[in-house]
């Protein structure tokens, strides 16, 4: 569980992951496309914005749901797509890495909707 008492600070090392969005230039400038999954890491740049001071429990709990979610996502797409990738009659290895892409994505982003549902949903 998360440090409740500096939980500030810990928004602020938070806003610091969206450097990591800059890692996706690579991928315009090896025209390679599997980079483009590091663009999602932007969106934490609006944590940078964000005034919490002191103690907020609500938030910790927020964070903790949104990464439950994210991780039961990850847990059940990535063992039946492994499962699907070694039943199909020619199984690639460029397959499972577009899997890992994909997968890498969609757990940010379901990260990123949860926050926010559970921040709006406010309980």
């Amino acid at each position: 569980m998360l440090n409740i008492f500096n939980i500030g600070k810990m928004i602020k090392k938070l806003g610091f992951l969206g450097f990591l969005g800059l890692i996706g230039l690579l991928g315009v400038i090896t025209h390679d496309y599997s980079w483009f999954g590091f663009f999602g890491f932007f969106g934490f740049f609006a944590f940078l914005r964000e005034k919490h001071h002191g103690k907020d429990e609500r938030l910790a709990r927020n964070y903790d749901r949104a990464a439950r979610n994210g991780f039961i996502f990850t847990v059940i797409v990535l063992a039946s797509s492994i499962a699907a990738i070694n039943l199909a009659i020619t199984p690639t290895v460029g397959s499972l890495v577009a899997l890992i892409v994909f997968i890498f994505a969609s757990n940010l982003l379901i990260f990123a909707i949860s926050v926010i549902y559970y921040d709006r949903k406010g309980n």
